[in-house]
């Protein structure tokens, strides 16, 4: 259980005059607002951070107490009134606890995973009622984005009762209909992210006494927390560094403390190293941090300031000597490592990151080290497909495309361009994701890479679709749609199962792939009595090796809708076949 001064009790007083310096009950009228406005926010700020405090102290302590009991611990936070990324340090695990703490609730948590040297950031999903296949695949690309690593798929919806599991929702929402391929997709991608190690660009500089002295904290509603972080300079720098393709990791007073330097200037935190640290438009900061920054910058230590350097120190308790100290600290920073720009891409630059081009053309990616290279996991999420040629930010003398949907299709990518720069060609459909394993110093091995290329040709098969449902005669077609376009349409109040069957002829080429585009919701297929798998969302492709023969192709495709009445339902295409061109 929490200490007793957790809570608002007259307990509370003594470990405020500790951390704080001075007694709180003498400055209680400026705590309820009364007095100069100066006043009131330096003690209403001493207060919101004492609360930081003992909510992150309880923790350690009730911490200490589950690591005696032989159990570890999760974090689960929801707006609690404390700093996020201390608090998230505390945990064995630290995550979220939903979808909707999916953005810089769950960055705060993966960021204090890797400052404190934790493996796993863990989150749960529980879809919602009206989610779709290819929304819940999505929503899960994005955790992976925000650095989840592993996922706790919950079948529970609030429309049902909790006890019920996936087996029986599979009789009532249809979206666990076919679930095998998304769990696969799921574990191969768990694979890649825990594997080796983060490979962060920079550190960004949390402000958190910016917010306690202006803002009050964090609002514990996540749209709120979205719209009340968006005009600050900190979400501006945290959006731009993503936009420009550098990874970075927050950091907080209390994480800096253990930074030290080491090779060419990199700041070392938690056993990863970082280029620099960032401090974005920061208005207040404590004078030992501003000792301990400029502790790092003697040793080597490169720092990126947006904006102009702090001016002021946080808290009520003698703010013109401390903030003499601060500073006495910065006009002490040399030149040479310390930069002052109201341009991010010149800070990016005085720290030597070099960000990744992928970023320009729209992608998303996380990046991990392993011990021969690196790991990218790719995301396009956009709504056109991507065709560019690439390279990388980190050395590759070589290169493997995982499909993490299909393993079949993974195999070496051919190098085009200089020795010196590995170039390569990179094709991803809209919502498509993909896994590049580099190597640094030697040469990739096995089969080339059997998915699609940025040059491929695609051919739409048609003709007369037969389309059998379970309780009515066979319905023919020659145009593919949703089933609400039929002229006999089956009654959607529950998931509804079909069997497409078409007949067609083709000429086979290697490396012949099977889209069967726009699917409402699930697919499995057959193609000449050969089960080439199952499709839980876009893009649903399938290799299809030796099963395409020369002549006529017998093709079946069982589709299975979900409940909703108002969502489309069935295979809506263009089904199509593609080839390499030539």
């Amino acid at each position: 259980t929490a200490p007793e001064f957790a809570d608002w009790t007259p307990g509370f007083f003594e470990p405020f005059l500790t951390f704080r310096g001075y007694d709180l009950r003498e400055q209680l009228p400026a705590l309820l607002g009364a007095g100069p406005a100066g006043v009131v926010e330096r003690v209403r700020c001493d207060y919101r951070e004492t609360l930081s405090d003992l909510y992150r102290l309880s923790l350690v302590q009730w911490q200490e107490h589950t690591r005696n009991q032989g159990s570890l611990t999760r974090s689960l936070l929801h707006g609690q009134p404390a700093h996020p990324l201390e608090i998230h340090g505390v945990a064995d695990f630290p995550g979220v606890a939903s979808l909707a703490d999916s953005g810089h609730e769950l960055h705060f948590a993966a960021s204090a995973a890797h400052l404190t040297m934790k493996p796993m950031v863990v989150v749960t999903v529980t879809p919602g009622a009206d989610v779709t296949p290819a929304i819940l695949k999505k929503q899960i690309d994005h955790l992976w984005l925000q650095g989840a690593n592993h996922l706790i798929l919950d079948g529970r919806t609030s429309l049902l009762d909790p006890s019920i599991g996936l087996k029986a929702l599979d009789d009532t929402s249809g979206l666990w209909t076919n679930i095998g391929p998304f769990s696969d997709y799921i574990t191969r991608c768990q694979s890649i992210l825990q594997h080796g190690a983060p490979d962060p660009d920079l550190l960004l500089y949390f402000p958190s006494h910016d917010f306690w002295t202006e803002r009050g904290g964090i609002p514990s509603d996540p749209v709120e927390r979205i719209e009340w972080l968006r005009p600050t300079g900190y979400q501006r720098t945290f959006e731009g560094l993503t936009r420009r393709g550098v990874l970075f990791d927050i950091v907080s007073d209390l994480l800096i403390r253990h930074a030290e330097v080491v090779g060419d200037g990199q700041i070392l935190i938690g056993g990863l190293t970082y280029q620099g640290i960032i401090l974005p438009e920061v208005r207040r900061m404590p004078e030992r941090t501003a000792h301990k920054l400029l502790e790092l910058t003697r040793r080597g230590a490169r720092i990126g300031v947006l904006g102009e350097l702090p001016q002021d120190v946080p808290g009520f308790p003698s703010p013109d000597i401390r903030r003499g100290t601060l500073i006495q600290s910065f006009q002490q920073l040399s030149r040479g490592s310390t930069m002052e720009s109201d341009y991010l891409d010149e800070l990016i630059e005085h720290l030597g990151v070099k960000p990744e081009p992928m970023a320009q053309a729209g992608l998303r990616f996380i990046r991990r080290s392993h011990p021969e290279g690196y790991h990218y996991f790719v995301v396009n999420p956009g709504q056109a497909t991507v065709t560019t040629s690439l390279s990388l930010a980190r050395p590759t003398q070589s290169l493997v495309q995982l499909d993490p949907t299909d393993h079949r299709a993974s195999g070496q990518v051919k190098r085009h361009g200089k020795e010196t720069d590995f170039t390569f060609n990179l094709r991803l459909d809209p919502g498509e994701t993909v896994v590049l394993r580099t190597f640094s110093h030697r040469d990739s091995e096995g089969p080339m890479w059997s998915g699609p290329e940025p040059s491929s040709e695609n051919r739409t098969i048609g003709g007369d679709w037969t389309i059998h449902f379970d309780d009515q005669a066979p319905i023919s077609t020659s145009l593919l749609g949703s089933w609400q376009s039929l002229p006999r349409r089956p009654i959607q109040h529950r998931p509804i199962t079909a069997c497409y069957e078409l007949e067609f002829g083709f000429d086979p080429t290697e490396k012949a792939i099977l889209d069967l585009g726009e699917v409402a919701y699930t697919a499995k297929v057959r193609l000449n009595g050969l089960d080439l798998g199952a499709s839980y969302a876009p893009p649903h492709r399938f290799p299809l090796g030796n099963s395409l023969k020369k002549g006529n192709n017998q093709l079946e495709i069982t589709v299975t809708s979900l409940a909703n009445p108002k969502l489309p339902a069935g295979l809506i295409g263009p089904v199509r076949i593609i080839t390499p061109s030539h």
